[in-house]
């Protein structure tokens, strides 16, 4: 009976210990529940213009209202996004887009196993518009063009005929169709006296628009009289 009686006791004590282990695992699954969640909850959505048509790179910053968390993604060619790992709770979303005016909004996270669907239309800008996708600006912000050009034409001005001429050409680079350029080309060259060099822009923009009034004009200009006084800029 003594023997019987320990290894009830034996048993017991087994079986105690069983219970505890899983205790002790069941508790540590409970307590890295919240993590685990976070993990797959968040925020996903569409980022479309006014016409329905998908925004990529769009850039998208959730900032927690309770905390000093933040999370930041990308839109992509679809216009999706994601922003996952978000704790349950309120959170301010920022979204910004090139060539679109800024949108902002709050959003609720309160599940635990489906995300939170915010779709976002963001407004032209039309002080700011996006690149256009044809055509010889194509790819190429228009405000950027125009201050590449401003700064140019600045430097003709204080006599910085080189920078200009290195300007002049990075639009080229960007864009080599728009041949209107070589008409700022040629004019900072006879500023230079370089009557040569400005003839050859000059022609390189006649082989684009061989009929062009004030190309030819130009050319003229520099052929029969290089001593005339030089005139204002000319439009792009």
């Amino acid at each position: 009976m003594a023997k019987s009686g320990r290894t009830w006791s034996l048993t017991m004590q087994r079986s105690a210990i069983h219970t505890l282990c899983y205790l002790i695992i069941t508790c540590g699954i409970l307590a890295g529940l919240p993590s685990l969640v976070s993990a797959q909850v968040g925020i996903r959505g569409l980022i479309q213009d006014a016409n329905g048509n998908a925004i990529p790179g769009a850039r998208v910053t959730a900032e927690s209202t309770q905390t000093s968390a933040t999370r930041n993604a990308i839109s992509d060619s679809s216009g999706s996004y994601a922003l996952v790992g978000l704790e349950i709770g309120q959170w301010h979303l920022i979204i910004d887009a090139d060539g679109f005016r800024q949108a902002q909004g709050y959003a609720g996270v309160t599940g635990f196993r489906e995300s939170t669907t915010v779709d976002v239309t963001l407004e032209l800008n039309i002080l700011d518009p996006p690149p256009p996708t044809v055509g010889i600006l194509a790819g190429v912000r228009s405000s950027d063009l125009l201050s590449t050009l401003n700064d140019a034409d600045q430097m003709v001005a204080r006599g910085d005929y080189n920078g200009a001429l290195e300007q002049y050409r990075s639009i080229l680079d960007q864009t080599p169709n728009l041949t209107s350029i070589y008409l700022h080309i040629g004019y900072a060259f006879l500023a230079k006296q370089e009557p040569d060099n400005a003839i050859a822009a000059y022609q390189k923009a006649l082989e684009a628009d061989p009929t062009n009034p004030e190309i030819l004009a130009a050319i003229s200009t520099v052929r029969g009289r290089p001593s005339l006084p030089l005139r204002g800029l000319p439009n792009p």
